[in-house]
């Protein structure tokens, strides 16, 4: 309800007798004035109208905080519908949506599915380390290996079975940091097959 003040509309009423009285008894029972009383029921019957892009726009950003914790199988329910009837409006499928409020509404879902991407992009982003940070740039994903590629290339073609001796040599000389990994190859080959 839109707060009255002093420059707002002013009407003169006419109230039928007896009417004044039972609102301001009413009105003092609630601890409010008269003319709040009067506007909080006219606002009852007469709402403001919601501009289609105004409230799909709210209901969009709802959905967002929503699927912050869609744990609960009522919210991720209540998404799907939601995102079902907003298909539905752009699809034809809801039917009794004028061609602008359809259009209006496919502008917003752009909008809706432009935003949600940005905030999935940041929220993966803030996850990543920087070897998936500049894997992501590289080819679109976050991928990560045992052995990053530039290492398996100057350890050569090594067996899976070879590969899984150095994996297991090259973490335990993680766990014991004060013993220096040498640079020799653990299978009695240089490291050098350029």
């Amino acid at each position: 309800m839109a707060k009255a003040g002093r420059g707002a509309d002013q009407y003169m009423l006419r109230l039928p007798d007896g009417l004044r009285d039972r609102i301001k008894a009413y009105a003092e029972r609630r601890g409010t004035s008269i003319n709040s009383e009067i506007v909080r029921v006219l606002e009852r019957q007469w709402p403001e109208q919601w501009p289609i892009n105004d409230r799909l726009s709210q209901l969009a950003e709802a959905v967002n905080v929503l699927a912050a914790g869609k744990s609960d199988p009522r919210i991720a329910q209540f998404i799907n519908d939601f995102e079902k009837t907003v298909e539905g409006i752009i699809s034809g499928r809801v039917t009794g949506v004028d061609i602008e409020t359809r259009e209006s509404v496919v502008g917003l879902w752009e909008e809706y599915q432009r935003k949600r991407g940005e905030d999935e992009a940041e929220t993966y982003q803030s996850e990543y380390d920087e070897e998936e940070d500049r894997t992501m740039s590289l080819i679109g994903r976050p991928e990560k290996y045992a052995i990053p590629p530039a290492e398996r290339k100057r350890l050569g073609n090594l067996s899976d079975e070879e590969l899984e001796i150095y994996k297991l040599g090259y973490e335990a000389g993680l766990d014991r940091r004060h013993e220096p990994i040498s640079d020799s190859n653990p299978f009695g080959n240089p490291l050098d097959k350029d």
